[in-house]
């Protein structure tokens, strides 16, 4: 994909760099240099674009070129960081994707606190998504297989020594092992990873 990327600090940097090593082609353009408001630049920067991410430090800003980018340019997806929950809520369904870093960071922190050791990776809603958890020492030498429950919980990966394993169901879980599962509910996972 060619994506363009609407903001240079922090998040944006990290954003390019996780795109680069995907393979992606990656475009920055940096509204402390040049105006993204500005429609000739605009249209310029996204010219060939597949995608836009607005993720300056101005939620305004994200939000008008976001919208402008579907709207007027007709980008198939452009995405808007989005910090003010409010703001969020009511940019939502206009036509650009927005994304609440602070309600995300709010929920994966809460999440945190109250089921500690079991991590969001992917939420696709109503609980169901795919968790990281450390495997606890009672399930060392248990194959991967003996965790799934049909249609509930599914193996995707083991990382093992700073190496992911894709799933396989006679594949033998070693202590130190973390696991990555999809499941119906994040309760699931935590009741099977029990210490």
């Amino acid at each position: 994909m060619r994506i363009l990327i609407v903001g240079a600090e922090r998040l944006g940097q990290l954003l390019a760099t996780n795109l680069l090593h995907a393979g992606h082609d990656v475009q920055v353009l940096d509204p402390v240099r040049t105006d993204p408001l500005d429609r000739d630049t605009l249209i310029r920067a996204a010219e060939g674009c597949d995608a836009l991410a607005c993720v300056s430090d101005d939620d305004n800003l994200n939000a008008i070129v976001a919208l402008a980018a579907r709207r007027d340019l007709r980008l198939p997806l452009a995405v808007a960081a989005v910090a003010n929950p409010r703001r969020a809520d009511a940019l939502t369904g206009l036509g650009a994707h927005i994304f609440c870093p602070t309600t995300q960071n709010a929920h994966a922190l809460h999440l945190a606190l109250i089921r500690s050791g079991v991590e969001n990776e992917l939420t696709l809603g109503s609980g169901v998504g795919v968790y990281r958890v450390e495997l606890p020492p009672r399930l060392a030498g248990r194959s991967l297989s003996e965790l799934e429950r049909r249609g509930e919980v599914v193996a995707v990966a083991v990382e093992r020594r700073s190496e992911v394993i894709l799933a396989a169901p006679d594949l033998v879980l070693e202590q130190g092992d973390a696991v990555h599962l999809a499941a119906s509910h994040r309760d699931l996972v935590s009741e099977l990873t029990r210490p």
